[in-house]
């Protein structure tokens, strides 16, 4: 072990080592020693405080966000021996091992490999920044033994200038500092600050806020003040008091209280008149505003409305809003991760392991099949490359194109010869239907003079005559 390896070591037990040998000993910029850099200051908390009102209390920001963890969740992963897309996938690595169980010793948290991608992905949508602890190990150059996500409100960035050293996380008003190496730090891009993220609950802060208060709004109506559907007016210029109690208990015990009490005709005392309040134009707007804020919700999320609405959705639309959502959701979303566990994990494990998820964008199986069809046909692609693509085991005589299989393998099978003369056979031959030719010809070599020589009589000419016919038949 080198020098430097040491140093690297002893430095990481104190949580300043580099995550690799040989990292960032690089010259810095002249600005990055400033010491009035303001990026490194902690964020607001209370930030975070409203972001997570706006998950617990939004129905529609919840269900984007929760839509888009879940798929992350469940998306497919592998380790590759290497970047290349022809790289071979591992069928065992220790990664995936820890990922099935980030923690080991802390069952109580209830973490699994989908909890944890859930954890990372909410944290991004909700603060823009997640972290993700490397523990378990004695040396930073060490593969990690648990892999701890950090709420993101609990966590800063500590250092000089605007060089990060190390983290501080802060829980139950105690601090502990965590080494560089010891922390993996997911963010989105923020036009406002260099070291912490953009949440995407920022951008959906105004219809999220705007969602929360018509809920309440409406909540106050009907908790204070039902709005009425009808009111009952009198043309007369006074009206008794009890007469008034009257009417408003017949009305609420005839029609009000129950299901099977609804739809029914109401017979008003004379000089009384019900008239329909109806929805009014504010009414109206009221709901369309509600509408326009649940959008806008969708919109910062990237979550098409046709996956999120309840209302009946066409077979193609739905197929359009999960390729919509894989692709310009879900799939650079899932490379982000990827990217920051090949620049920081995977190189514990060895210099080319690869971390890839699978089958993030669904596919068109129509314009799947139209293109394996045309590629096929025209030889683009061989058997063997389509039957890959779709799943399937190679075939042994599939390493050909199309045109070539059908012009070596396909017409190889000759057509049976046409049978000789002598080996026909002869044709049917029905009673009463054979050729009449050929039988007129037996009848007229049959000797019909001897009957009537004879003197036979006409029945005897006609048996004789028959015979004949049957026997020419054979």
């Amino acid at each position: 072990m080198s020098i430097l390896s040491n140093v690297d070591r002893v430095a990481g037990l104190f949580g300043l080592a580099p995550k690799a040998q040989g990292a960032r000993r690089v010259q810095l910029p002249p600005w990055a020693q400033e010491s009035s850099w303001s990026d490194l200051q902690d964020p607001d908390r209370s930030t975070y405080e409203r972001q997570a009102e706006q998950y617990r209390n939004s129905p529609a920001f919840f269900a984007s966000l929760t839509k888009i963890t879940e798929a992350a969740a469940t998306a497919k992963l592998a380790i590759f021996k290497g970047p290349g897309e022809d790289a071979d996938a591992y069928e065992d690595h220790p990664f995936l091992d820890l990922l099935r169980q980030p923690a080991p010793g802390m069952e109580w948290l209830g973490l699994d490999k989908f909890t944890l991608i859930e954890s990372i992905v909410a944290s991004l949508g909700l603060a823009g920044d997640a972290f993700l602890y490397l523990g378990g190990r004695n040396a930073p150059t060490e593969p990690p033994g648990m892999l701890l996500p950090l709420r993101p409100d609990r966590v800063e960035l500590v250092g000089q200038g605007s060089v990060v050293t190390g983290y501080a996380y802060t829980v139950m008003g105690r601090t502990w500092p965590i080494g560089l190496a010891d922390m993996v730090h997911f963010k989105r891009f923020n036009p406002a600050n260099d070291l912490y993220g953009l949440g995407q609950a920022d951008a959906a802060f105004l219809a999220a806020e705007a969602d929360v208060s018509a809920q309440r709004h409406n909540r106050a109506i009907f908790k204070n003040q039902a709005r009425l559907s009808t009111v009952v007016e009198s043309d007369m210029e006074f009206i008794d008091d009890d007469q008034r109690k009257l009417m408003e208990k017949w009305f609420k015990d005839k029609f009000t209280g129950g299901p099977e009490k609804a739809g029914q005709v109401a017979f008003l005392w004379a000089g009384f008149k019900a008239r329909d309040l109806g929805m009014s134009q504010r009414d109206a707007e009221y709901i369309a505003g509600r509408k326009m804020n649940r959008e806008d919700i969708f919109m910062a999320l990237g979550v098409h409305p046709a996956l999120m609405l309840s209302d009946d959705v066409p077979l193609a639309n739905a197929r359009t809003a999960e390729y919509l959502v894989g692709k310009y959701t879900l799939s650079p979303l899932l490379t982000r991760l990827a990217n920051r566990f090949n620049a920081e994990v995977l190189p514990l494990y060895g210099p080319k392991d690869t971390l890839r998820w699978l089958d993030v964008v669904p596919r068109d199986t129509q314009q799947q099949l139209q293109q394996h069809t045309t590629y096929l046909d025209r030889g683009v692609l061989s058997i063997n490359e389509v039957r890959t693509d779709l799943g399937m085991q190679p075939a042994e005589w599939g390493d050909v194109t199309w045109p070539e299989y059908q012009a070596t393998v396909g017409k190889s099978a000759e057509p049976e010869p046409e049978p000789e003369e002598d080996d026909r056979r002869a044709p049917l031959l029905i009673a009463g239907r054979q050729d009449e030719r050929q039988e007129d010809d037996a009848v007229d070599a049959a000797d019909l003079e001897t009957p009537k020589a004879l003197g036979a009589g006409p029945e005897l000419q006609a048996l004789f005559l028959a015979a004949a016919r049957v026997v020419s038949r054979g």
